[in-house]
C-alpha cells in the first residue's frame, strides 16, 4: 500500500507538532512499500522524513534523526487543540495501518 507523498522541501509549515513515536524505523516503512523517506538535514542533524498526504486527510509526516539515541520515527502533525491532535493522531496511524500498542510514546495531553 503506497501513500501518497509531497517532497520534504515542500513540507507544509503548520506540521509543527510531534505528537507520537512510532516503534517503527524508516527502514521498517520502505520495505513495506508505505512509506518513501528521503535525507536531509537541519541544525539539529542529519535525518530522513517524508510527507505523507492521505486520501482525503490532513497531511502529516515522519521524522528519524539519525542520531537519536531511541529507535522509532516521530509523527509530526499540524498544530491544534489537544482533541483534534487525537483526531490527527488516530488518523495518521490508520493511513499508515499501525495499530496504536506500535506508539512508544505519545503527548501527556493526547491520553485518554
Amino acid at each position: 500500500m503506497s501513500l501518497a507523498q509531497i517532497p520534504i522541501n515542500l513540507w507544509p509549515p503548520d506540521l509543527t507538532e510531534e505528537v507520537a513515536v512510532l516503534e517503527q524505523e524508516p527502514e521498517d516503512m520502505e520495505r513495506s512499500g508505505s512509506v518513501k523517506f528521503e535525507k536531509a538535514h537541519d541544525d539539529l542533524d542529519y535525518f530522513k522524513a517524508a510527507v505523507v498526504v492521505p486520501a482525503g486527510g490532513r497531511s502529516f509526516a515522519l521524522k528519524r534523526y539519525q542520531n537519536s539515541p531511541l529507535p522509532g520515527v516521530g509523527l509530526i502533525v499540524a498544530k491544534a487543540p489537544p482533541a483534534e491532535l487525537r483526531l490527527q493522531l488516530r488518523d495518521a496511524l490508520k493511513a499508515l495501518g499501525i495499530e496504536l500498542s506500535c506508539v512508544t510514546w505519545a503527548r501527556y495531553d493526547l491520553a485518554g
